[in-house]
């Protein structure tokens, strides 16, 4: 296991600009890869002036290749077409399916959004991932 230290120096002022500081943090070491980052928090107190420092953990060699996440990042490494991924899934789901069957769906979702469809047939509200 290779170690790396980087060190980005700044200021935040509220959560907003933490999270800029993750997802700047993200894209710097990983672009379009999820990644796990963990923050420690000192506080101390200088004169008048509350100081925070914040150091971010970046794990490179963790278990996210376990994990839903590590398919991710292998997926979008790879280049695959959308409609391939979505064949594969839909062939993993009920593998009995007809390839056919399988081509019309894909070809209709190949424009449409599959998760806000799936969302209004199960009456589930989609919430936005505040990580991004």
């Amino acid at each position: 296991m290779a170690a790396q230290l980087e060190i980005i120096m700044g200021s935040y002022k509220n959560d907003e600009s933490l999270q800029r500081f993750e997802n700047m943090v993200n894209q710097f070491l990983r672009t379009h890869k999820i990644i796990d980052i963990e923050y420690k928090v000192n506080t101390s107190q200088e004169n008048h002036s509350l100081k925070h420092t914040q150091i971010a953990y970046i794990t490179y060699d963790d278990e996210l290749e376990n994990t839903w996440k590590g398919i991710f990042n292998h997926l979008v490494s790879s280049e695959y077409e959308y409609k391939d991924l979505l064949k594969a899934v839909l062939k993993v789901t009920d593998i009995s399916i007809a390839e056919s069957t399988i081509d019309k769906i894909v070809d209709y979702y190949e424009n449409e959004n599959m998760v806000v469809d799936l969302a209004d047939e199960l009456n589930i509200k989609i919430e936005e991932d505040e990580t991004l």
